[in-house]
């Protein structure tokens, strides 16, 4: 009688195939982890000048006189650098003290235009460095002389 050979386990090949199949996956998940670390982190810087920009807009529409902002074209003050580019310098500085002539050479800065007239319209451009990818985001309303 011949006795058969067969063995009951998993063969070295078996689980050599299992262990490389578990680490592709691992390595995957692991990819996709960091990349969700990485566009986090983008948002949040994103966000956090976004904020700023809305504040400047807003403290430009309701804290500011229509001379006021004439004053600051005419005195060729139209950037906002880098480190002044925060919510708490917006809130407790006034617009004369934040504002610059230069930007000097920051690679976050925001820049104000305004075209005359009876009502001024204001661009506001906040050019940002997040992650060594650049933005341009604008943001584009108008201040008139309602008196």
């Amino acid at each position: 009688m011949l006795k058969s050979n067969k063995k009951s386990g998993f063969t070295i090949i078996e689980v050599l195939c299992a262990l490389s199949i578990f680490s592709i996956l691992f390595n995957c998940i692991m990819c996709i982890q960091l990349n969700n670390m990485k566009l986090k982190k983008y948002n949040k810087e994103l966000s956090s000048f976004l904020y700023v920009l809305e504040a400047v807009k807003k403290e430009i529409i309701f804290n500011s006189t229509y001379s006021s902002i004439k004053n600051l074209n005419n005195n060729g003050r139209k950037y906002i650098r880098k480190d002044k580019l925060t919510i708490d310098n917006i809130k407790t500085l006034k617009l004369e003290e934040i504002f610059d002539v230069d930007k000097e050479n920051d690679d976050s800065y925001l820049v104000m235009k305004i075209t005359d007239g009876e009502v001024l319209k204001i661009e506001l451009e906040l050019y940002v460095k997040i992650n060594n990818r650049e933005e341009k985001i604008k943001c584009e309303f108008y201040k008139g002389n309602y008196i």
